[in-house]
């Protein structure tokens, strides 16, 4: 019977606290062989709560004898734009094999018998504000609202027109708006393709004096118009998380390379 001890630990530390759409990694620095037969391991893997029956995995090939002990590569992994925020759990794993007799006897996935903790905090406010501009027909509704969720979650200040209750006008307002957002996230459905308001939101950005890395499209149509030739994050109804991810990778970097005020001098 297949029996092994490791050590290892998240690039966080102990007790970590991780954001949404953050990468991680986990690190190893021994693993030994505990049983009585020679092993082959060949995956490395790390399972979280969320992933149901995945799980991030490396393949790396180590054979122990027993009470042999050697070191195993750093694996990564991405926390989830959706995650839910709280406690949650991962166990370290092995895909191995045993020598019994003259055969090597497949294991499969073997995870360690303990539970081990992590947080999921939303990211710290970040000084970047985004409009998002979209199509109203209901197919798209709650794609819209898992962008503004998940933009909020790390750390923006998402804006969605009809989150926001004010009197007047509304074109004044969608303008203001967009003149004070960094940048411009176009839903770009085959709905929004078609939509009058989606194309005067992406006028008025550009007529606010918007560049073109400003305006993040996640693509589910052809690109028209001034659109054309901008950086795009491809999206998918059937896998709407990959699509939202990628456009807020982009719009990280936008905010990381915004220019911070001068710190206040100290007397």
């Amino acid at each position: 019977m297949v029996s092994w001890k490791a050590n290892f630990y998240l690039d966080k530390g102990k007790n970590p606290r991780y954001f949404p759409s953050e990468d991680g990694s986990l690190s190893i620095t021994t693993i030994k062989n505990t049983g009585e037969n020679r092993i082959h391991i060949s995956q490395i893997t790390i399972k979280f709560d969320w992933q149901g029956d995945k799980y991030w995995y490396k393949n790396w090939t180590a054979e122990l004898d027993p009470d042999e002990s050697t070191n195993l590569p750093p694996i990564g992994f991405t926390v989830p734009i959706d995650v839910s925020l709280g406690s949650h759990t991962y166990k370290f794993g092995i895909k191995v094999e045993e020598w019994i007799g003259s055969n090597w006897v497949d294991s499969g996935i073997l995870q360690g018998k303990k539970t081990h903790h992590l947080l999921i905090g939303r990211y710290p406010k970040r000084d970047f504000r985004v409009f998002i501009s979209h199509s109203n027909r209901a197919e798209d509704e709650k794609f819209v609202n898992m962008i503004h969720d998940s933009l909020e979650n790390c750390g923006f200040d998402a804006y969605v027109a009809e989150r926001e209750v004010e009197s007047g006008g509304l074109w004044p307002k969608l303008e203001r708006e967009i003149r004070r957002s960094d940048a411009l996230l176009v839903f770009w459905t085959r709905f929004a393709v078609i939509s009058r308001d989606v194309r005067e939101e992406i006028g008025i950005s550009v007529g606010a004096g918007m560049k073109p890395e400003q305006i993040v499209i996640i693509k589910e149509g052809a690109l028209r118009g001034s659109l054309i030739g901008n950086e795009y994050a491809s999206f998918n109804r059937g896998n709407p998380k990959q699509g939202i991810l990628d456009a807020i990778k982009m719009i990280i970097k936008q905010a990381e390379k915004k220019p911070r005020p001068p710190a206040a001098a100290s007397e």
